[in-house]
């Protein structure tokens, strides 16, 4: 597996490539949603992946943001974000990452998340802890919410938020502070490495949190969701991420 995991790293490390030469190249973009898009480059790096995970693994089946799922019936699929923060991307925010899983059964047993702008590679493997940069990273040991710094995520369709603003407005009233950096998967890593103490969202598919999920998790943390039950891997999923500290504290604030 360790061996698999290299190769992962060097086709996301490609995939930085394509990405980084995208915000100096003229592109299109495709509205998906009220706020939801998909660049050019979207595409040709899922399709980058797809091709080169299909020679690692011919048999494995997968999920990805933009082409969508393929032969899942068998033991392993990848799930696949070609450009986690693609609105950050047009506009040359440089918090934006390619993000990849292999799942076995349906758990997620490898992950690779890769910042192109900032040349950070997280990785993990399913009972190996997890690493930035071949370096171990764990969770902060922050345990007093008002102390912890939370990544916050908004919605794509906004037409009723009413909801979701109100659990934002709790968050910051008993946080230190709130950051919404707009990539779901670095906003998992950053808990990871211990740059935020929990990270929390609504909504969101398999491909936004399946891959941090295990980096979180292999750095000690905990990835569960608003009832405080590990995810499910099938579906959408509402987000409560933490050093494991925070789960009952950030659930009480938010009910």
């Amino acid at each position: 597996m360790n061996d698999l995991l290299k190769e992962v790293k060097r086709l996301l490390l490609e995939a930085g490539k394509m990405a980084l030469a995208g915000l100096e190249n003229p592109y299109e973009s495709f509205k998906k949603g009220s706020a939801d898009f998909v660049t050019t480059y979207d595409l040709k790096v899922e399709v980058h992946l797809k091709e080169g995970l299909s020679a690692l693994l011919p048999d494995a089946g997968f999920l990805a943001e933009e082409s969508g799922s393929s032969s899942l019936g068998g033991t392993y699929h990848w799930v696949i974000d070609p450009i986690d923060g693609t609105t950050n991307f047009m506009h040359g925010f440089p918090m934006f990452c390619h993000a990849v899983a292999l799942m076995k059964n349906n758990k997620p047993v490898l992950a690779a998340i890769y910042n192109p702008s900032t040349k950070e590679m997280f990785s993990a493997l399913e009972g190996n802890g997890a690493y930035l940069n071949e370096r171990p990273i764990h969770v902060s040991a922050c345990k007093d919410l008002s102390m912890a710094l939370v990544a916050i995520g908004f919605p794509y369709e906004r037409t009723n938020i009413s909801s979701w603003m109100e659990k934002i407005t709790k968050i910051l009233q008993a946080a230190h502070g709130l950051r919404r950096p707009g990539s779901a998967s670095l906003d998992f890593c950053y808990v990871a490495c211990g740059r935020l103490d929990a990270f929390v969202e609504g909504n969101l598919q398999p491909w936004d949190f399946t891959p941090g999920s295990l980096i979180l998790k292999e750095a000690g943390g905990q990835p569960l969701n608003w009832k405080g039950e590990e995810l499910i891997y099938g579906g959408r999923s509402n987000i409560l991420a933490n050093n494991g500290n925070l789960s009952k504290l950030l659930l009480e604030v938010m009910s």
